[in-house]
């Protein structure tokens, strides 16, 4: 027998809102645990701002929870530091990772001259939008849902690369500071 779309959409409903239940009961039981500062005990499975519960089994299971709590106490902030600020700035490409309003991811690449993108604050970054093709995947997407994912690495030199997750709205281009004319749009991106 052959499933109807209202069979797939009913499986999906249930299988999003089983996910859901379950991370929230993660949450709520690791949540004391994550508050009063507790990582690593035996094989107590905790979640963090950066790992979630799917994570975690990973991690359990190739014993590299110690090394993720390192990684995430001594690399992850909520300011761009200095050397942050030059990968930004120096990048001509990035990738940049969007999901639609029912989560289903899209990544692109957005390019031109050195310094495109543009650290704007502490912890606020802001690129233009030439939008070559006509399709809006990107940006359609912030439109949507503004979780963003973005990845610059250097291909040349020091080969460093800088993930940056947060937050985007798409703004008018004369509401930026220096805009770039060939711009449609600009995009600001709040680093979480």
């Amino acid at each position: 027998p052959s499933l109807q779309e209202s069979d797939v959409s009913r499986f999906l409903r249930k299988r999003d809102s089983e996910n859901a239940r379950i991370a929230r009961e993660s949450w709520e039981a690791a949540a004391p645990r994550v508050s009063a500062g507790l990582r690593h005990t035996g094989n107590l499975m905790t979640v963090s701002r950066l790992y979630h519960r799917g994570n975690r089994e990973l991690q359990t299971r190739f014993d590299s929870q110690r090394i993720a709590d390192r990684l995430d106490e001594t690399r992850r902030h909520e300011i761009f530091s200095e050397t942050d600020r030059e990968i930004i700035e120096s990048a001509q490409i990035f990738f940049l990772a969007t999901a639609d309003d029912s989560g289903r991811p899209d990544c692109s690449f957005k390019g031109g001259d050195p310094g495109f993108v543009r650290v704007r604050a502490g912890n606020l970054l802001e690129f233009p939008d030439y939008d070559g093709n006509g399709m809006f995947k990107s940006l359609g997407n912030i439109l949507v849902n503004p979780s963003v994912g973005m990845l610059f690495v250097e291909f040349r030199g020091g080969r460093r690369r800088l993930r940056v997750n947060g937050t985007a709205t798409v703004v008018d281009p004369t509401s930026g500071r220096d805009s770039d004319p060939a711009a449609r749009l600009l995009v600001r991106v709040t680093a979480e």
